[in-house]
């Protein structure tokens, strides 16, 4: 007996309906459960948080510099920017030239003329 014997042989028996209604649930819990694994294999991420240069390198204090970047941020600016007025004391970081701020790991601020 091939396979459209049986499948005949199975709707006479069941009936088309029911026979439709079984081949969705089975064929969409297949579907939901090799879903899930192949997601559930791909959320497992290390997470690296890099600190070896970020604010080490950088000089937490009070003062003057050449550039100055929040400690919290991503960019360096010039004293003299928007950007630079906007950071509080507390949270600026100084540094006296542009490579130290980029080994750092602060990229140049976009809107801030002169860098």
């Amino acid at each position: 007996m091939n396979i459209p014997e049986r499948m005949r042989k199975f709707k006479g028996v069941v009936g088309t309906d029911l026979f439709i209604l079984i081949v969705l649930v089975l064929s969409s819990s297949i579907s939901f459960s090799l879903g899930y694994l192949a997601a559930k294999d791909g959320l497992k991420q290390e997470v690296f948080i890099d600190t070896s240069a970020a604010v080490y390198n950088a000089e937490i204090v009070k003062g003057e510099g050449k550039y100055v970047a929040s400690i919290s941020g991503a960019k360096y600016h010039l004293p003299s920017c928007s950007g630079a007025k906007r950071i509080k004391e507390e949270n600026k970081i100084w540094f006296d030239n542009k490579e130290d701020a980029e080994l750092s790991g602060y990229t140049p601020a976009g809107n801030c003329k002169g860098i």
